[in-house]
């Protein structure tokens, strides 16, 4: 990159202040919101949860017999 291109990118950036906050702000939100759904994304059940679900499922199929 040229000198010229580096000043005349801060000063843009100097003159324009309030807008270059409102888009690091725009884009702080949107890394946040984008990290905290790929957090949040279902985990594969594990063993456990797989085996009390197969337990309630006989359960019910037993009460669904007795009626």
């Amino acid at each position: 990159m040229t000198k010229s291109l580096i000043k005349n990118t801060f000063r843009e950036i100097k003159n324009t202040k309030a807008r270059f906050i409102s888009i690091m702000a725009i884009i702080a939100l949107g890394v946040g919101f984008f990290a905290g759904i790929k957090a949040t994304i279902l985990q594969e059940p594990t063993r456990t949860s797989r085996s009390l679900w197969i337990t309630d499922l006989c359960q019910r199929s037993d009460l669904m017999r007795t009626t």
